[in-house]
């Protein structure tokens, strides 16, 4: 022990005289491996590996102008260097740590990728790099990174993206360049040396393949404004979610590029995917995904949600076939739009809308799932509505302002959520309720005016939000009894 406490005395004098530089080593006791000052260093379960490796060291929030290279362990796997103040990683990165698989230094001022540092890092598997000062990136900075499967880039100043990035690293799985200034996207293998303004001038000739069903492609919030027709998307860039949201350049008026955009991705790849919010939309024409080069027959889910979609015109979506999640949700709908031919649609959010009737069910398909209908004016609805949908089991009726609901059996009997918080319901459409959805597991009556539960209603339900009803003091309901703050077993 006081060979210890003389170490620490030690390590605390080297420390004062070289103010924020680590240059110091801590030995932990007997256990065979270093780790830099002011870093925390975890080592694996015995299970893993031997406990004098040293895979994870963090030295985030640490005020650190340069990495202690020269103090890491050999066995270092993982290395996180957030929230400091490093302007570049140096190649010796590589040199003391040659087994690295996860690189984390966002939040710092970086301002360029150091490519014989990536080239000597093989096994890198992830690399986040977000919140930094990345302005230009080069197609072969990250090309020996052969197993790179995450790379974040968010929150950067990158103006145009290399496709030829993404195409060098087979096994990509997710890549986010969300937040940057990327006006277009361009394959250097098209550009002259130099030259960026007829970045989508020369397509390559590519075959299309099908990635994982997981691989993500984030380009949200960014200036995307125009693309090429003849802009071929590069093989191993082929994502199969996509997401566009945040570029209000992208639109499918006047010289809008959404269409030749979903066109060139379309051509090449098989969407699973895609997220085209805030966008500014302002209706959903005939043609909006249709065409015969703009092929989307694999899209399962889109989101379409917090634009100012005011309509979305017949056959709009008919095109996409094998849809199976739509969110139209945070838009300007005044009526239910005509939705009936995606047969294979199972979960629809047209919450947050202007919505005020609900009278022609048939507009929507028979066999959804999940309907969301929450924040909107739909005072008077009707639970008859409802009986076309045998298979919905999730209904979202919040904050609707609805006075009378008194659904049957008929109606809504295979429901095992309801939500029905932030409405004008009493106390006596609670029968009804519990009666005609028996398979109930979640309901919430919050901010209602229910002021108590009658004693004879039971069954399986779970209630959820009840702590905020105004003016509710009673609850009891199947193996519960609740009363303002606290739950208790009834039998």
């Amino acid at each position: 022990m006081p060979a210890l406490l003389q170490l620490l005395v030690h390590l605390l004098q080297l420390y004062e005289a070289s103010s924020l530089r680590l240059a110091d080593v801590i030995a932990a006791g007997d256990l065979g491996y270093r780790c830099p000052s002011r870093c925390w260093c975890e080592l694996p379960h015995p299970a893993v590996a031997p406990s004098t490796a040293v895979l994870s060291v963090t030295c985030s929030g640490k005020g650190l102008t340069e990495v202690p290279c020269d103090l890491l362990d050999p066995a270092t796997l993982e290395l996180n260097l957030d929230d400091n103040r490093l302007a570049d990683l140096p190649v010796s990165i590589a040199a003391s740590a040659p087994h690295l698989r996860v690189l984390s230094a966002s939040k710092n001022a970086i301002t360029k990728l150091n490519k014989n540092l990536f080239t000597a890092l093989p096994n890198l598997v992830e690399l986040r790099l977000s919140h930094n000062r990345l302005q230009n990136l080069d197609a072969k900075d990250l090309s020996s990174c052969v197993n790179l499967r995450i790379i974040d880039l968010s929150h950067n100043m990158l103006s145009v993206l290399p496709f030829d990035l993404l195409d060098n690293l087979p096994v990509w799985f997710e890549a986010n360049l969300s937040h940057n200034r990327l006006r277009s996207v361009t394959s250097q293998s098209q550009t002259s040396a130099g030259s960026s303004t007829d970045a989508l001038e020369r397509p390559p000739v590519m075959t299309a393949r099908q990635l994982n069903r997981d691989t993500r492609l984030d380009l949200s919030h960014n200036l995307l404004e125009s693309v090429d027709s003849r802009f071929r998307w590069p093989v191993a860039s082929c994502p199969a979610l996509l997401d566009l949201s945040g570029n209000p350049a992208l639109s499918y008026t006047g010289s809008g590029a959404l269409k030749p955009l979903l066109r060139s991705v379309s051509a090449d790849c098989d969407l699973d995917e895609l997220r085209l919010r805030r966008l500014g939309l302002a209706r959903l024409p005939a043609y909006a995904f249709r065409g015969r080069d703009l092929r989307l027959h694999s899209l399962r889910r889109l989101s379409l949600a917090s634009n100012a979609i005011a309509t979305v015109e017949n056959g709009a979506l008919n095109s996409l076939t094998r849809l199976s999640e739509l969110d139209l949700s945070d838009n300007r709908l005044t009526e239910i739009p005509n939705l009936s031919d995606l047969n294979n649609l199972m979960r629809l959010d047209l919450s947050h809308n202007l919505l005020t009737i609900f009278v022609d069910p048939t507009r929507l398909p028979a066999n959804l799932r999940w309907l969301s209908l929450g924040r909107n004016s739909l005072h008077n609805l009707h639970p008859s509505v409802f009986t076309r949908f045998a298979s919905l089991q999730s209904l979202d009726l919040r904050d609707n302002g609805l006075k009378d609901f008194r659904p049957t059996r008929q109606q809504i009997s295979g429901l095992t959520e309801l939500l029905l918080g932030g409405n004008e319901l009493r106390r006596e459409h609670l029968a009804g309720i519990f009666a005609a959805s028996p398979k109930l597991l979640r309901l919430d009556l919050s901010r209602n005016r229910i002021s108590q539960i009658p004693d004879n209603l039971t069954g399986t339900v779970r209630i959820c939000a009840f702590s905020t009803s105004a003016g509710m003091d009673f609850l009891r309901l199947s193996h519960w009894t609740w009363e303002p703050g606290s739950w208790k077993s009834w039998t």
